[in-house]
């Protein structure tokens, strides 16, 4: 017992010291910057990049993708104009597979028994309805990149029937 309170009582004088001990502390990183002098090499900047988006098409997420599908227009605005990024772009549809693989969501809601497959790329869409024939990925260089984005983003609820969880 003597022991614990003297220990309760070294922990308590320590931790009101007046200053800080350094042997507590992280040291802070210091950063060197080099630099020599290489002449005049033109160097072209090229930035690429794949970029997918993950997008969850349940019905949960019902009240999120109509906040997304309201606001698209501003999103594609702001990522297609004045962009210097070289990309392709892809979307893929996800859902929560615990709840729409269980036999009781099969038994009570589904109308089919075939589930659309993870993880597979959404098909380009020209409008909202019309798809471009085997074209999965939208490149920065592509007509009407405007539309593409706007309709292949849009991807809504999908029940099952229509390929969606």
């Amino acid at each position: 017992m003597n022991k614990l309170i003297l220990f309760l009582i070294s922990i308590a004088a320590v931790g009101c010291a007046k200053t800080e001990t350094n042997w507590l502390m992280n040291p802070r990183p210091e950063f060197a910057t080099f630099s020599e002098n290489a002449g005049s090499i033109p160097v072209d900047f090229e930035p690429k990049a794949e970029i997918i988006f993950v997008i969850d098409n349940s019905a949960s997420m019902t009240k999120h993708i109509s906040n997304f599908s309201n606001n698209i227009d501003k999103f594609v605005d702001g990522f297609s104009k004045n962009n210097p990024l070289q990309y392709n772009l892809s979307v893929v549809t996800v859902y929560d597979t615990r709840t729409y693989e269980s036999k009781r969501y099969q038994e009570e809601w589904a109308t089919s028994n075939s589930l659309p497959e993870l993880g597979a790329f959404e098909q380009v869409k020209s409008s909202p309805t019309e798809v471009v024939a085997d074209k999965y990925f939208i490149s920065s260089s592509d007509e009407n990149l405007k539309d593409l984005l706007k309709n292949t983003l849009k991807v809504g609820v999908k029940d099952l029937a229509s390929g969606g969880p």
